[in-house]
């Protein structure tokens, strides 16, 4: 199993901890091979909305060549790990950057059935806003499954408690547990609302042949409900959705 860590902090102390915790619970119930890609050693510069990836392809960002080998090990890799600390109640900079310039993925979602784990901390507050945000982001990328440890620490460097460290080892090995068996959850309602959405504008892209139209197009999304097989019940509410925005758009 192959899990990649995408780390937005720049120092070893307190998110670090918590990620080695998480990497060492995940390892007593399955072997994994992790692999951390620390985003402040990128240099990445800062998108600069040119909005080439959403109307010419990914390929065209003038950045590609730093950000794709980091894509493709994303997209090869079994589950994703975000872990950053908290700066001014949200993620770190250089996350947030690295997110910016894979906002098509949001349009055009790459992870479906992908699992992911995110670790935020904090002295402070902000842990939780910051990871429900990341959690939001990974579920529009196509993830099935989120889990998060919002970790307050209460002082400058973090002493993981005998409680703590057995909150964050119960969800490390859900985690773990979800990617060895392949398991896939249903979709929210709030999840299938944005894909009946995706899906009735991207099918209005096809006389243009747009980026969005092409990239569902050749996963058949535009003739399924979901990503994956859904129960009845909702996929007549996906269709019904569906079918009220594909409305609203020919009118």
């Amino acid at each position: 199993m192959k899990i990649l860590v995408l780390f937005g902090g720049a120092r070893r102390v307190n998110t670090y901890n918590v990620l080695q915790t998480v990497k060492d619970a995940m390892q007593q119930a399955t072997p994994v091979e992790f692999k951390e890609i620390w985003l402040d050693n990128m240099e990445l510069p800062f998108c600069c909305s040119c909005y080439s990836c959403f109307f010419h392809g990914e390929d065209k960002c003038p950045h590609v060549n730093a950000v794709n080998p980091v894509f493709q090990e994303m997209i090869e890799s079994d589950a994703l790990i975000l872990a950053t600390p908290v700066y001014s109640m949200q993620l770190s900079a250089v996350l947030k950057n690295f997110l910016d310039h894979l906002s098509y993925v949001i349009h055009r979602p790459a992870f479906p059935s992908k699992k992911a784990l995110v670790i935020t901390t904090t002295a402070g507050g902000g842990h939780v806003g910051t990871a429900n945000y990341l959690k939001s982001i990974l579920h529009l990328w196509g993830c099935d499954r989120v889990y998060t440890i919002p970790v307050r620490v209460a002082a400058m460097e973090l002493i993981i408690s005998k409680k703590l460290k057995k909150k964050i080892c119960k969800i490390s090995q859900a985690f773990c547990e979800d990617i060895v068996q392949g398991r896939l959850y249903p979709p929210s309602l709030k999840y299938l609302l944005y894909f009946s959405i995706w899906k009735a504008l991207n099918g209005q892209g096809e006389k243009d042949q747009t980026s969005d139209y092409i990239y569902w197009q050749e996963r058949d999304w535009l003739a399924k409900d979901y990503f994956h097989p859904i129960s009845l019940p909702r996929r007549i509410m996906g269709r019904s959705m569906w079918k009220f925005f594909n409305y609203l758009l020919r009118m």
